[in-house]
């Protein structure tokens, strides 16, 4: 394998280039993790509970203001919550975030806030 000095200067410009498109990728992830971290919390300290008393078919309506968002089904705030954690799992574990931060810095490892 070459050293990345041994490389063109095209080769070099190119490697440079796919590791800016990953810090910025990951910045963008990182900011995700910390959102879902963030309704995974609500969900088991608050939101969980009162999801668990409904009816899985029981609508919860819309109450953001993003333009074509629609009411959801209680199981489908109760399933994205599920996938949320599972995500969190891989994502958000001491090892992951060490590497995240040598991309984007430890400053910005919960994303721009």
């Amino acid at each position: 394998m070459a050293a990345f000095t041994a490389l063109t200067e095209q080769q070099q410009a190119a490697t440079k280039h796919t590791a800016q498109l990953v810090r910025e990728a990951l910045l963008s992830a990182r900011n995700t993790v910390r959102l879902m971290r963030n309704a995974t919390l609500d969900s088991d300290l608050a939101g969980g509970a009162a999801l668990a008393d409904l009816d899985s078919g029981e609508a919860v309506p819309n109450s953001s203001s993003l333009d074509g968002a629609q009411d959801v089904l209680a199981s489908d705030v109760a399933a994205q919550v599920a996938t949320m954690k599972q995500l969190l799992a891989v994502w958000d574990t001491a090892d992951m975030r060490a590497l995240h931060a040598k991309f984007v810095g430890a400053r910005n490892i919960d994303g721009l806030i």
